[in-house]
């Protein structure tokens, strides 16, 4: 697990690496198949990545600012959902 500090570090890098992916929190309920199909992908390439990789949820696309993960977005992440 990515720790704050190093995550803080990573964010102030403004970038993304083969092991380090951001997403902007999303309502799994209320999203599009084509968005879930995206992070499914993202999560299915981490997983493939030889040294592990981590997904980072709740940073803007592009500027890499933290925006966080609002309770409503947080409570509609369900992991059996995700792997159907």
């Amino acid at each position: 697990m990515i720790t704050e500090d190093t995550l803080r570090k990573s964010l102030a890098l403004r970038t993304e690496t083969k092991n380090l992916d951001y997403k902007q929190s999303m309502n799994w309920a209320s999203a599009s198949n084509e968005d879930k199909c995206k992070l499914v992908k993202d999560i299915l390439a981490m997983m493939n990545t030889p040294d592990g990789g981590q997904i980072v949820i709740g940073v803007e696309d592009n500027t890499y600012n933290l925006l966080g993960v609002n309770d409503g977005d947080a409570a509609s992440f369900d992991i059996t959902k995700v792997n159907d």
